[in-house]
């Protein structure tokens, strides 16, 4: 072992984590869970490479107290307000519902009240770095069952602290005596008050004050300083750290600097989790799991089911069809990183005997172990979920209500309202289709032809209409729903015309197979818009631009997949842009060249540009003399290189003075 045990024990945690982290992107997996893998391997009941986590436990309390600060940062009233429901009363409702299972559970099994109660809290938790991570990696943090999981995670992530300090109260029987533990809830709830004040008053002007000064490494230090400072008052009471640390970030999460400062904590919140997450891996005996395996295995198996569950009857009760609630339950049915900080909180209270300890650990682990898997399976195991089909008498009755050649609307988010918008305004038949309670009622508040329904069940789609419309456009960001819903829409109507919106590059192939007609995707249309202004400022005929937009839409992206050069239009934009082009200017009838002749101008000579015509009225003016007078509302047709146009619309952009073209060969002349 090396002099300094500490250098050596992070050294090696980090070289774990870049190899894990080559690993796990080459399996397609999380690196969370490449971390909890070379945690076991390298820890003391592995290859022993730590024999002792003391240290690296220290560096884990730091990092859990940056993800809680950086957690309490988006605690914003804003992102509340936002999530409403699913915030309050999905959180809630699975919160409480999950404690009840786990208190009955622990309960039957012999253990004692706050034994039970304990274990319930630690059940309740989900895992919001695996989760936010697989749901962000396939951007699916915007489809329903990704907004759902982020209100109810949000809402777990608010309850750990009243559990964290609810903790000593249990163990008011072993190292506390229960007066004392009360008496430590108040001092966490005065503390709790005073954190938020000072946060909501102190705090934001010192940091606008230190914002001010300029220097990029400001925030960052005042970041670290609210976030350890709150922590270390925290446990100077007897409180955790983590608690103070997550007091700290909702203190700052309504500041206008929160953004700031979480870009500047997240990469270094981001390093020590690695060491956090290696830590929990050490946590696990393999001993302990080959002697209890079975016991083990059915604890996982039970937590699974358990929590799937809850979730599952959660989101129904939010009126989400079966196909969300199963991918939500997937995704939040293993045990979270924050119920290691209670696992850790229980047993140092002497709450949770070392036996059961162990046992949990091992349970949490493998639960978190397995949830990519059953997050990357969801999407094709709900796709064997059948929908309803529809009844005779209701195809009827959507025949006889719905239009003709109208326009579905499937999602009424950003780009949805805002198609809504411009079709309502421009008079043309529509409905919608959205599958969030709350997004119906404010559409029908605002007077939209809206259906509250999942797009992937037959009867929906035709109370929507589809089979007699004429376009639907798709824009939703449930993947595994999208591709269900366009080959349900084609096969219902063969001549609908298809649009559909995605993020992903990737996906339009199988868009394309399954029966979409255009697909609209971000990455393409931002490219697109980004070469028209490009050519625009280079002065490219409009022609040659609107040639290129639809060369790239045509090609399938394969101008933007393909590594190999392109020939063709490519080679012929090059040319364009070698030779220079033309440009028009438009005289507005208080310019000052009305009433001057071409050759007052005197273009040619200072700037090197020609006038090739004028468009006067509906008469085209070619080859104008240098006597001919401009009048108002003439459109001069400029040609010459990109040089020489730049400095001709510089020319004739001047205010008005008694010698114009002297004035512009002037402000042309390079500054000495």
């Amino acid at each position: 072992m090396p002099d300094s045990p500490i250098l050596f024990e992070i050294v090696l945690v980090f070289g774990a984590a870049l190899v894990v982290i080559a690993l796990s992107h080459r399996l397609r997996l999380p690196a969370v869970v490449g971390f909890l893998l070379a945690g076991i391997l390298i820890g003391p009941y592995g290859l022993e490479l730590v024999p002792d986590t003391r240290h690296v436990e220290a560096f884990a309390e730091l990092a859990v107290a940056l993800m809680l600060f950086t957690f309490g940062l988006d605690l914003s009233s804003e992102e509340v307000r936002r999530l409403g429901r699913l915030f309050a009363f999905g959180g809630g409702l699975q919160a409480t519902l999950t404690i009840v299972i786990g208190i009955s559970a622990a309960l039957i099994f012999g253990a004692g009240w706050p034994l039970a109660i304990f274990c319930g809290f630690v059940l309740t938790l989900s895992s919001t770095a695996i989760v936010l991570k697989s749901y962000t990696d396939s951007r699916e943090i915007e489809a329903p069952h990704g907004r759902l999981a982020l209100g109810i995670l949000l809402f777990q992530d608010v309850l750990i602290v009243p559990m964290l300090l609810i903790v000593p109260i249990l163990a008011g029987g072993h190292n506390h005596s229960t007066a004392g533990a009360l008496g430590g809830l108040g001092e966490g709830l005065a503390v709790m008050v005073g954190l938020f004040l000072a946060g909501r008053f102190l705090v934001p002007a010192l940091l606008g004050f230190l914002a001010r000064t300029g220097i990029r490494e400001v925030l960052l230090l005042a970041a670290l300083f609210v976030c350890l400072g709150s922590a270390l008052i925290t446990h100077h009471l007897g409180l955790s750290m983590a608690l103070g640390a997550f007091l700290g970030g909702v203190a700052l999460a309504n500041s206008d600097l929160r953004h700031q400062m979480q870009a500047q904590v997240t990469p270094l919140r981001d390093v020590f989790s690695s060491i956090f997450f290696t830590s929990i891996g050490m946590l696990l005996s393999l001993s302990v799991f080959v002697d209890n395996l079975g016991s083990i295995l059915a604890a996982t198996a039970a937590i699974l089911i358990a929590k799937g569950g809850v979730v599952w009857l959660v989101a129904r009760a939010l009126r989400f069809p079966s196909r969300t609630a199963t991918l939500t339950a997937l995704g939040l049915c293993q045990i979270g990183e924050f119920s290691f900080v209670l696992l850790q909180a229980g047993k140092s209270e002497g709450v949770l005997p070392q036996e059961l300890y162990a046992l949990l650990i091992a349970a949490s682990v493998l639960s978190m172990l397995v949830t990519p898997l059953l997050i990357a399976g969801s999407s094709r195991l709900v796709s064997w979920i059948p929908s309803r089909k529809p009844t005779t008498s209701t195809t009827d009755e959507t025949a006889e209500q719905a239009p003709r050649g109208h326009v579905v609307i499937c999602g009424w988010g950003l780009g949805g309202r805002l198609l809504s918008r411009i079709l309502r305004e421009g008079d043309i038949r529509h409905r919608i289709v959205d599958l969030d309670a709350a997004v119906v009622e404010e559409a029908k508040a605002k007077g939209e032809a809206i259906l509250f329904g999942d797009i992937v069940s037959p009867e929906i789609q035709l109370k929507a209409g589809i089979d007699r419309a004429g376009v639907a456009v798709f824009a939703i960001a449930d993947r595994s729903a999208l591709r269900q819903a366009i080959s349900l829409a084609r096969s219902l109507n063969p001549g609908l015309h298809i649009i559909v919106r995605t993020k992903n590059l990737e996906a339009l192939p199988e868009l394309v197979r399954l029966g979409a007609d255009e697909v609209v995707t971000q990455d393409l249309e931002t490219c697109i818009e980004l070469s028209r202004r490009v050519f625009s400022k280079l002065h490219l005929p409009r022609q040659l631009i609107r040639t290129a937009a639809s060369y790239l839409h045509e090609d399938h992206y394969a101008a933007l997949l393909s590594s190999r050069p392109r020939t063709g239009l490519s080679k012929t934009l090059l040319n364009v842009v070698a030779a220079g082009t033309t440009e028009l200017f438009f005289l507005a009838p208080d310019h000052w060249a009305c009433g001057r002749s071409i050759r007052d101008l005197d273009l040619r000579r200072v700037t090197g540009a020609t006038i090739l015509a004028v468009l006067r009225q509906t008469e085209v003016l070619s080859h104008p003399k240098p006597e001919l007078v401009l009048q108002a509302e003439d459109t001069l047709v400029l040609a010459g290189d990109h040089a020489a146009l730049e400095k001709a619309l510089l020319q004739l952009e001047q205010p008005d003075t008694d010698s114009p073209a002297e004035t512009a060969a002037g402000l042309l002349q390079p500054a000495h």
